[in-house]
């Protein structure tokens, strides 16, 4: 895999650390390995290859006001947000003139456009299986002090573009392999 991706193959002793390590540990536990320029993790039986070099910890202080919510951004760990103006679906930005960027503090909800009820983060994470270390980069938008979007995962009831209004279509990218 790492060949694949433009990196050279990791040493024996690597290889050897990796499957000690990642394929002996319990189901429950959260496993890695780190080497020079790169983090094996596994979670829910897979085994991941992340990039470590450029990545860094998400600004948990404070928001970023993001003016231009139509053009892409690149957030302080190096994952941007790629933007689409579409029709009738994502993000309603008919009044929307910016939206603020935050990341997670413990607690937040957010009722998912056309659930039943409003969830913690930490549930919802949980329940899409979304990898451990992305949990709180994973950036939150904001209208005020209300939440009405969660990365490009879910985009808060209310606040769901209808049949002819304007929306505006998230990806979150990481900066990872």
């Amino acid at each position: 895999l790492p060949a694949v991706l433009g990196l050279s193959l990791p040493r024996s002793t690597i290889v050897d650390e990796v499957i000690n390590v990642l394929l002996s540990a319990r189901p429950d536990a959260a496993p890695k390995v780190t080497t020079q320029n790169c983090e094996y993790r596994r979670y829910r039986n897979r085994i991941y290859l992340l990039r470590t070099g450029n990545r860094c910890a998400p600004a948990t202080e404070g928001r970023i006001n993001w003016r231009q919510p139509h053009s892409n951004l690149i957030l302080p760990d190096g994952s941007s947000l790629l933007t689409k103006e579409i029709s009738s679906e994502g993000l309603r930005i008919d009044s929307l003139t910016s939206l603020e960027i935050g990341f997670r503090n413990g607690g937040e909800r957010c009722k998912p456009s056309g659930r039943q009820r409003s969830q913690t983060l930490k549930r919802l994470f949980q329940e899409s299986a979304l990898e451990p270390w992305w949990r709180s980069s994973i950036p939150l938008f904001f209208h005020g002090q209300e939440i009405v979007a969660v990365g490009d995962l879910w985009i808060c009831e209310g606040w769901k573009a209808d049949k002819g209004e304007r929306g505006l279509q998230i990806r979150w990218q990481v900066n990872s392999l």
